[in-house]
């Protein structure tokens, strides 16, 4: 059983409650543009969850031979009773092509739970495998989270025990810069951007999904390189960075000035790119 059964399985209500988080974030964020772009009759939506996208496909597209793949047996299961044929196996042991293969907000998964350190390199196979699956013409899709770039950065909280939970997640995550990472009062605190822009990913989701989130890494690349691993194999004809809503979710726990809105400016990047030859 894979880690991410394992989790849905452990506690269904939890799961259950996060898949209906992503429901509402099709709706609301720039993944409700992914359909629009979508080329040619058989599609592909790796990480499809519950098929919330597939369904969104489905009812734009109806002729379209729309596919899922999922390695989470749970969310497999659910797309299957909505009619969906779903791979339950990785992208490149894939044996056939696609059209257009769509990536919405789960790169950042594979990176994420892939024991290898190199994220960019993680990226950059995943996309050698679309590379190979796809037509030529053919066309991906990624919505995804954006790297803060290496500075430092001040941060105020809201409560001091919003201060706490971010020295937990420090701890847990294995990052240990203390030279770098403390308080300047009791609510405010100072560390390198890219740590403090991914606390607040987590955060966001509550205390309910951290046993999840705190192993996810939102903001696996930064703009510039999501730019380059992309541009080392397709064409790229759209590549935008988006703030989205992440300084409405993140008003909650933290005061927002200068430092948050530069910070966000770039919280997720939307990319679509061809393949050439």
């Amino acid at each position: 059983m894979n880690f991410l059964t394992k989790l849905a399985t452990e506690n269904i209500e939890n799961y259950n409650q996060y898949l209906n988080r992503m429901t509402v974030s099709t709706e609301v964020s720039t993944k409700k543009n992914i359909p629009f772009y979508v080329k040619g009759d058989k599609i592909l939506d790796v990480g499809c969850g519950s098929g919330v996208m597939l369904e969104k496909l489905r009812e734009l597209y109806g002729k379209k031979e729309i596919v899922g793949l999922e390695i989470n047996k749970y969310a497999a299961n659910i797309c299957r009773k909505k009619g969906f044929r779903i791979i339950e196996k990785p992208l490149e042991e894939i044996n056939e092509k696609f059209d257009t293969i769509i990536f919405s907000s789960v790169l950042h998964e594979i990176a994420s739970y892939n024991d290898n350190t190199d994220k960019y390199k993680i990226i950059k196979n995943v996309l050698n495998a679309a590379y190979d699956r796809l037509t030529v013409g053919g066309r991906i899709i990624i919505r995804d989270g954006v790297q803060a770039d290496l500075y430092p950065v001040f941060i105020e909280f809201k409560d001091k025990e919003v201060v706490k939970d971010y020295f937990k997640y420090c701890e847990d995550i294995g990052y240990n810069n203390f030279f770098t990472r403390r308080n300047v009062t009791d609510n405010t605190i100072v560390d390198f951007a890219p740590i403090i822009k991914e606390f607040c990913f987590t955060y966001t989701w509550g205390k309910d999904s951290y046993a999840r989130e705190v192993k996810e890494r939102f903001g696996i690349l930064t703009a510039d390189d999501w730019y380059r691993v992309v541009d080392n194999l397709f064409y790229i004809e759209c590549f935008e960075t988006n703030r989205e809503q992440y300084l409405d979710y993140i008003e909650r726990f933290c005061v927002i000035d200068k430092n948050l809105e530069k910070m966000f400016e770039d919280a997720t990047v939307f990319i679509v790119a061809e393949k050439l030859l």
